[in-house]
């Protein structure tokens, strides 16, 4: 029982960690791109454009991804 409280106080600190993590890179992120926006416009939506385009790629194709690898891994 004494484990089990352990590995759960790991899994809340990793959960704060990570939320933490994740929020300044956020700021970060709008930090940077506020600053770049300001300095040339034009420059930076050619630079993040590839970037949005990769992710919604990536985010519509993830139910066919992982529909290839539980395929993968029944087959084997």
């Amino acid at each position: 029982m004494i484990t089990r409280y352990r590995e759960d106080v790991d899994h809340v600190e990793e959960a704060l960690s990570w939320t933490v993590d994740m929020a300044g890179t956020a700021a970060l992120a709008t930090v940077a791109a506020v600053i770049l926006l300001s300095i040339d416009p034009v420059l930076t939506i050619l630079v993040f454009a590839p970037l949005v385009i990769v992710v919604a790629t990536a985010e519509r194709m993830s139910g066919r991804i992982r529909r290839y690898r539980v395929a993968a891994r029944d087959a084997t």
